[in-house]
């Protein structure tokens, strides 16, 4: 209901009841309820709420045109896009690389459909991947570092079938400008910008074709990607995180950069899932207990405080009995 920052997790309470899921984008939110209504806030400059204007909200909104069957709900930056149980996709907000697949760059400001016949999708900062139902991969939107795997630079309009390295797809994942894939063979592939070693090919090269990673990704259980900065954890119940570490993010007791995979080992047994923000890193551990690592400002972490954290360190307040937790680029949102 208002705009001033919280240092500690605090209770949503006005149309914030009955929620299923949650939904973060850059600095916008969305709730699913379990009545099947979609409610959203926060930035709504470039019509991301799908609410049919562009103004923004300080408290849970329902949105209700073409908001009808959802299955899923995925955020970029300044964009969503909605996947409803009948295969078709819809997308709304900031499209000025054509990151929501209409052909265009105009923005819109309600659900707009895009195609059909869709398994999943992921968003990143200004791109967009989609995994089909017969397994192909496709992508649009922003491709300045090769961030959809096509083999050159060049933005996308329209939804493109990346074929390069692309068979045998177990699911996808996305970082500001950059995407990585699993196979069901286990092995793992990147593509996109890699300037801070976010890929974790041991090097800061930039790749526009899937390549694969093989330092330290074996048994992968999960990934997380942020702005610049990847997690995995291993089904050993390992935690491994390469790329940015400007803030600490990387949860490795210093402020220097990962090329390939590292593992941490400083609070981070009995990993249960990690999350990523931008800048900053949350795990939830088997016990309950919450934590958290990297850049701070505005006390996105939780901890009470503005400072940065380079280890993960246990977040206390108001975080008993959580079921899931969904990060922002600079807020964070549990379920419990």
């Amino acid at each position: 209901g208002d705009t001033t920052n919280r240092t500690t997790f605090t209770q949503v309470t006005t149309n914030a009841d009955n929620v299923k899921s949650v939904y973060c984008g850059q600095n916008h939110t969305f709730i699913l309820k379990n009545d099947g209504t979609l409610w959203g806030c926060g930035y709504n400059g470039y019509g991301n709420l799908g609410l049919g204007d562009t103004n923004s909200k300080n408290t849970f909104t329902q949105i209700t045109t073409n908001t009808n069957d959802i299955k899923e709900i995925y955020c970029g930056v300044d964009y969503s896009l909605i996947l409803k149980n009948d295969g078709t996709l819809w997308g709304c907000g900031w499209n000025k690389y054509g990151q929501l697949g209409l052909g265009d760059t105009s923005s819109r400001y309600t659900f707009t459909k895009i195609t059909g016949d869709v398994k999943s999708v992921y968003c990143g900062g200004k791109h967009t991947i989609i995994l089909k139902n017969d397994g192909t991969l496709w992508g649009c939107g922003r491709n300045y570092y090769g961030e959809l795997g096509l083999g050159d630079k060049s933005d996308r309009t329209i939804f493109t079938q990346i074929t390069n390295n692309t068979n045998n797809i177990k699911s996808a994942y996305c970082g500001d400008n950059y995407v990585l894939i699993l196979k069901n063979d286990g092995t793992l592939w990147g593509c996109g910008r890699n300037l801070d070693g976010q890929l974790g090919l041991g090097d800061t090269s930039d790749r526009t074709i899937f390549t694969q990673i093989t330092a330290n990704t074996d048994d992968i259980k999960l990934i997380c990607c942020g702005e610049c900065h990847t997690f995995i954890l291993k089904n050993d119940d390992t935690l491994w995180s390469c790329g940015d570490n400007t803030y600490g993010q990387l949860g490795l007791g210093d402020t220097n950069h990962r090329t390939t995979f590292t593992q941490v080992t400083t609070n981070a047994d009995n990993v249960k899932s990690v999350y990523c923000g931008y800048s900053h890193t949350l795990i939830l551990k088997n016990d309950g207990t919450l934590w958290g690592t990297g850049y701070n400002n505005g006390g996105r972490i939780g901890l009470g405080d503005g400072n940065d954290r380079n280890i993960f360190t246990e977040i206390t307040t108001n975080t008993d009995d959580v079921k899931s937790v969904y990060c922002g680029e600079s807020h964070n949102i549990i379920k419990k």
